[in-house]
C-alpha cells in the first residue's frame, strides 16, 4: 500500500468532471469520482465514488461502490456495496457485503480462499 509522509494511503484520482475512454492500469488506490469507458485494473483499493459511472471490466484487490458500474467485476478479496449503488454485471469475489437499498443485478460468485 503506498502511503504519503503522514502516512494516509494515496489515491489515484479521476475527478467529478473528467470522462476517461480507455484502460486505466493501477499499480496503487483508486478512486473514480467521474466516467470511465473502458477497463479498470488497479492492484489496490478501488473506490467508484456516488457520482461515478464506470463501463468496463473491473479488476481489483477490493472494491467500494457508491456509484454505478456496468460490467465484469473480478476482485480478489471484498467487494462492498453502499446503498447508493448500482451494479450491473457479474461478479466474482471472496466476500460481498451488500447495504440495504443497493442495486445488483448479475451473478455473484464467491471463491474461496
Amino acid at each position: 500500500m503506498i502511503r504519503d509522509g503522514n502516512g494516509l494511503t494515496v489515491f489515484n484520482v479521476i475527478a467529478e468532471d473528467d470522462c476517461v475512454k480507455g484502460d486505466i492500469l493501477s499499480k496503487g488506490n483508486v478512486r473514480i469520482n467521474g466516467e470511465v469507458l473502458g477497463s479498470v485494473k488497479s492492484e489496490g483499493k478501488l473506490i467508484i465514488g456516488s457520482n461515478a459511472y464506470v463501463e468496463g471490466c473491473i479488476k481489483a484487490v477490493e472494491l467500494l461502490v457508491e456509484g454505478c458500474v456496468k460490467g465484469e467485476i473480478l476482485v480478489e478479496n471484498r467487494v462492498h456495496l453502499k446503498l447508493t449503488a448500482k451494479l450491473f454485471g457479474d461478479l466474482s469475489c471472496k466476500q460481498l457485503v451488500l447495504e440495504p437499498g443497493a442495486v445488483f443485478n448479475g451473478h455473484c460468485s464467491i471463491k474461496k480462499d
